[in-house]
């Protein structure tokens, strides 16, 4: 007897025919959705480290590459006022007193409730009481000052011409006032770049009522190896393969995701006790604290596995592709941006090319969409250390709103003021740890994206704002999953973003 064809590779019609027997179908005869694809992260991506240098640094040049933008957006607000007698100061030390005047800088924030450095070294020693995380360091006696290359000015004024409560340390920022006799600049107004232009090769044409997608699928916060339920993971990794949900919606929806974006967290985090501190651990312990890792990663390798292509040759990459991106629970370095997943991290799933390991924040271009997001650290970040409401009126609930509805409008009120800032993660390197870098300031945002999204936040929410030259973003709230068994999904078509629910029901908003 003959065996010889039995050792030999399968032909690529051979190959078709199985994978097509496989699956369901109403699949066989809807082939997932082709989307266009771009990264843009790549000035996220550290090569050759180096923590020698200062922080200083950043903000230099963040405040070099926004410069032109302030003194543009200052002289369009102010344009009757400097056409008259106010004059444009260049630099801080040129001020003069009881001149009307419009100076440009960078904010530093003297908070009380804010923890030193000192403090924080002395607690590792255990030299000093233990210091609790606080949800909100701002206080009454929280002041400003700006600063340029030439020295540093005390801030003064009231709420109306300067919210100190909504401002943060390091935002670059225009101001229209005048310094008085002690050395302070009072400030009657105060402006920031506002939102830049769209990118010129993103698409901003949208298809009202379209609801054939494509779709990117967006989620948060797994937290895999954790305490949360496992099913409702589960039925998200079988709804993107294209094996759970009606004909309906594997037809209309599923076949129609053509990507899917991890947004940080996706390992559960660790105990304080279970942190590495520089010592040896024996190897089942070791096994236990890589026990997220080795679920993440047999969850990616399902997807590998779960989503062939039957359009493409065997070895092309598959029409669907998880990106993957690191966050603060993850094995990725603390300090924004926080560079991608090691390969050898995830030595299953990174045998298939259906994964993508984007760092954060993560930049792409979707079917010509600019998609821009974080994992949350820069959002959580200023939730901490600005208020978006003036204290007074901060325990005024507004009628009929819950708390969680008004924990979303925080959030995305947070998001539209970073698109104004023009900055990604203002608060970094001050109270959120950044690279130190020393040419550029990458978080500084060129242009406004389409789809604007942080993860891991506390419920779903969604707000669509305008931007320069007839565009908009769609700022998106990506609920925790491992809490919430909430999923987005965006329509590339006319970029808008509904709920999918995972769990005992699933429901579509």
């Amino acid at each position: 007897m003959d065996f010889g064809g039995l050792l030999t590779p399968p032909t690529e019609d051979e190959l078709r025919s199985v994978l097509e027997s496989a699956l369901p179908e109403d699949v066989q005869t809807a082939p997932r959705s082709k989307c266009a694809f771009e990264p843009l992260w790549q000035k996220f991506v550290v090569r050759g480290r180096q923590f020698d240098q200062q922080f200083c640094h950043v903000y230099a040049r963040r405040f070099a590459q926004l410069r032109e933008a302030i003194w543009a957006a200052a002289r369009r607000q102010w344009a009757d006022q400097l056409a008259g007698e106010v004059l444009e100061v260049e630099r801080i030390v040129q001020l003069r007193e009881d001149a009307p005047s419009v100076c440009v800088g960078v904010l530093y924030k003297q908070m009380r409730l804010r923890h030193s450095v000192i403090e924080e070294y002395q607690k590792e020693l255990g030299i000093s009481e233990t210091m609790y995380p606080l949800d909100d360091y701002t206080s009454s006696e929280d002041t400003l000052e700006i600063e340029d290359d030439s020295g540093r000015m005390r801030l003064t004024g009231d709420v109306g011409s300067l919210p100190v409560h909504a401002l943060s340390t390091g935002l670059a920022v225009a101001l229209l006032g005048k310094m008085t006799e002690d050395g302070e600049f009072h400030v009657e107004a105060w402006c920031t770049p506002g939102m830049p232009e769209p990118l010129p090769e993103a698409s901003l044409s949208l298809k009202d009522n379209s609801e054939s997608g494509p779709f990117v699928l967006i989620t948060s916060g797994l937290s895999f190896g954790g305490n949360s339920d496992p099913l409702p993971a589960s039925l998200l990794v079988d709804y993107v393969a294209g094996r759970l949900g009606s004909t309906q919606d594997r037809v209309n929806i599923g076949s129609n995701i053509c990507r899917v974006i991890l947004a940080g967290n996706s390992m559960a985090p660790l105990d304080e006790g279970e942190r590495l501190r520089d010592r040896n651990l024996p190897a089942a312990d070791q096994e236990r604290i890589a026990g997220p890792l080795y679920e993440l990663d047999s969850m990616l390798a399902q997807v590998g596995r779960r989503v062939p292509d039957i359009e493409c040759k065997p070895l092309r990459r598959p029409q669907l592709t998880v990106d993957l991106m690191p966050g603060a629970e993850d094995a990725s370095s603390i300090s924004l941006p926080q560079q991608p997943f090691h390969r050898s991290l995830l030595p299953t799933a990174c045998r298939y090319p259906s994964l993508m390991r984007p760092p954060n924040p993560y930049e792409a271009l979707v079917e010509n969409r600019h998609f821009i997001g974080t994992s949350g650290q820069p959002v959580d970040d200023l939730l901490k250390f600005t208020k978006t409401k003036v204290p007074e009126d901060a325990d005024a609930k507004a009628v009929g709103v819950s708390e969680t509805e008004e924990s979303v409008s925080e959030v995305l009120d947070v998001m539209e003021r970073m698109l104004s800032w023009r900055h990604l993660a203002p608060t970094a390197p001050d109270t959120l740890p950044c690279y130190p870098f020393y040419q550029e300031d990458p978080f500084v945002l060129e242009n406004t994206p389409q789809v604007f999204f942080a993860g891991n936040q506390r419920d779903f929410g969604c707000r669509r704002v305008r931007a320069p030259n007839g565009g908009s973003c769609l700022l998106i709230s990506v609920p925790k999953f491992s809490a919430t068994g909430d999923a987005v999904l965006v329509n590339l078509s006319n970029l808008e973003a509904s709920r999918l629910h995972f769990g005992v029901s699933m429901t579509m908003e």
